[in-house]
């Protein structure tokens, strides 16, 4: 069962019966997989540009989203309509995020992918990765094995992190974990410890109780 709340000015939040295998949501949107693995959006995405499934998983943006079958085959889609972006790897995705024109992919064998709105082909990011994080404004992180980050700005955020090693990160605007401010990203530490950093007079370090 999917349960919504918050704002309804776009008719994002429903609360539709049926089962669902996953959810994904944006500003100004929802979509679902059903059980049978097909998207259903509630808010701004007209169905007619959504693809056909069935589908195991799916991400997206307010510009552009995802969605991935048991093969890790990936077909996207824009307010232009889907179509299928060809992977550079060949590894199974485990977890994928969007941020404005652009979606992140992580693989199990540690790579993570990028696709762009529009683009027919993926392309892969240097490096061997644990997690990859987005935020709002196309500001992104990528976690690597040795706990080091590696950022990108957006019109939100700071592409300067404190050094690791990290266990974890997150990114976002007033609504995602370790956010305290607009701009500000939070990452943990093995020891507990909370670094943040970016667009904020209230930037430091920050122990756990």
């Amino acid at each position: 069962m999917l349960a919504g709340y918050g704002g309804y000015e776009n008719g994002q939040v429903v609360n539709p019966s049926g089962a669902w295998l996953d959810v994904a949501t944006s500003y100004d949107s929802t979509c679902a997989l059903d059980d049978a693995g097909e998207i259903t959006c509630w808010g701004n995405w007209d169905a007619s540009v959504l693809p056909a499934g069935p589908f195991t998983d799916l991400s997206m943006s307010d510009q552009m989203g995802c969605a991935w079958d048991a093969s890790s085959s990936l077909t996207c889609w824009t307010s232009a309509g889907a179509y299928t972006a060809t992977r550079r790897s060949s590894d199974s995705i485990t977890h994928g995020t969007c941020t404005d024109s652009s979606c992140y992919f992580l693989t199990d064998a540690g790579e993570v992918e990028l696709a762009t709105a529009g683009g027919a082909r993926t392309s892969l990011e240097s490096g061997t990765y644990t997690s990859v994080e987005t935020g709002m404004g196309g500001f992104y992180c990528l976690l690597d094995t040795a706990g080091e980050l590696a950022c990108a700005s957006g019109d939100r955020g700071s592409d300067s992190p404190d050094a690791g090693p990290f266990t974890a990160v997150g990114l976002g605007a007033l609504h995602a974990c370790g956010q305290r401010d607009p701009g500000v990203t939070c990452g943990l530490t093995p020891d507990g410890v909370m670094a943040c950093w970016g667009v904020s007079a209230g930037v430091g370090r920050f122990p756990r109780d």
